[in-house]
């Protein structure tokens, strides 16, 4: 087979170049130190590459949801019968929650509504910064807002 035939292999372009073939507008092949400062002997330095805010935003997002997943399993793994929510300064004991055999009061239900603002599972990742305590005060509250406590509350009215 001719050489002159076969399929020459694409060049891959550096995803970052140097400041001095930046600078110059020409390629540079992305080793340290690249051809180009090496043959005219001048100082190759990278800059760090600055990601698109965007992506930043969207990275942020999927570990804030990877956070309140792990969140949600963890109160899920707790027992339904008696959970314990700590808050950041003190434990603070919930009252029994709803099971399927017996029917939730409204203190009960109001209680479980103002102590699921300091879940432990939100303090994961506010510590972590992803969210603030709003935002992790809302998350878990709209997380029961359609539970059974909402419809006893409805029935209750009438």
């Amino acid at each position: 087979m001719d050489p002159s035939t076969l399929p020459r292999a694409r060049k891959r372009r550096a995803v970052n170049a140097c400041a001095t073939c930046r600078n110059s507008k020409v390629k540079c092949d992305g080793e340290r130190p690249c051809q180009r400062c090496t043959r005219n002997q001048a100082r190759c330095e990278y800059y760090d590459t600055v990601k698109d805010p965007t992506v930043l935003r969207i990275e942020a997002l999927e570990a804030e949801v990877v956070a309140v997943k792990a969140g949600l399993e963890n109160f899920r793994g707790q027992s339904i019968g008696s959970v314990s929510i700590p808050s950041p300064q003190t434990s603070v004991s919930a009252p029994s929650l709803v099971t399927a055999r017996s029917a939730p009061t409204a203190a009960a239900c109001t209680s479980a509504r103002v102590t699921a603002t300091t879940a432990a599972a939100s303090e994961n990742a506010v510590q972590k910064g992803l969210i603030t305590i709003d935002q992790a005060s809302f998350w878990f509250r709209s997380f029961f807002s359609g539970s059974v406590c909402t419809n006893l509350d409805s029935h209750q009215q009438r």
